[in-house]
């Protein structure tokens, strides 16, 4: 049970002794902010914890028992605000977990994606990605697509974006010409057999809106 956090330790540049116990301990179910379970495991979730001092964390958890379990160092820590919240999407095989307000060298934040074992939880891939406030995700086996969404659209010229597997940064998918990416805003993504699926609406709200169909990348 323990060598399986080993590995995952490991895999995301910590040594196995950063883990916070070798045996077991007890997560605080009032601290426990969401849960996202790795299908792929019977055992094997990412957590996102909230400190209660206006931090987060993504941590790898291992349940053990009924109330115990095993948990891996932080993957992610982050400060909580109006945009900042780790969302996931599943692909072949993999989790993808995506965060805007990861901390980095100056001027500031680098909004990350992480590429996760489903089966392990062993960190496969991290690419750095612009800086979308909740955007709607979509994989499958040519990597993740993240569209800006909602009140704060994507960013730039830049609406739709790409992560290939093994890239360390995003590509330009779909942008917005000459109008800035913020006037633009996804509803529905989707990806798969050749082709990404968006919807793309206009601002103001309830405007027109679009159906497009793009070829995917390889």
């Amino acid at each position: 049970m323990f060598m399986a956090f080993a590995v995952v330790a490991s895999a995301i540049g910590y040594a196995t002794t950063s883990l916070v116990s070798p045996g077991r301990t007890t997560v605080q179910a009032d601290r426990v902010d969401t849960r996202f379970p790795l299908t792929g495991s019977k055992n094997l979730s990412l957590f996102v914890i909230d400190s209660g001092t206006g931090n987060g964390s993504v941590q790898l958890v291992q349940q053990v028992g009924t109330s115990d379990f095993t948990v891996g160092a932080p993957l992610v820590t982050f400060e909580w605000n109006s945009g900042t919240h780790p969302l996931v999407t599943n692909g072949p095989g993999v989790l993808w977990l995506y965060e805007l307000g990861v901390s980095g060298p100056p001027p500031g934040p680098e909004p990350t994606v992480w590429r996760i074992s489903d089966s392990s939880g062993a960190v496969l891939q991290k690419a750095t990605v612009p800086p979308l406030a909740r955007p709607l995700l979509a994989a499958d086996a040519s990597g993740l697509y993240l569209a800006g969404a909602g009140s704060f659209g994507g960013f730039g010229h830049g609406l739709i974006f790409h992560v290939g597997i093994g890239a360390s940064s995003a590509a330009t998918v779909l942008g917005t010409g000459s109008t800035p990416a913020s006037m633009e805003f996804v509803t529905a993504l989707g990806a798969g057999n050749g082709k990404v699926a968006a919807t793309v609406c206009m601002r103001p709200a309830g405007a027109t809106c679009t159906n497009r169909v793009i070829v995917e990348r390889s």
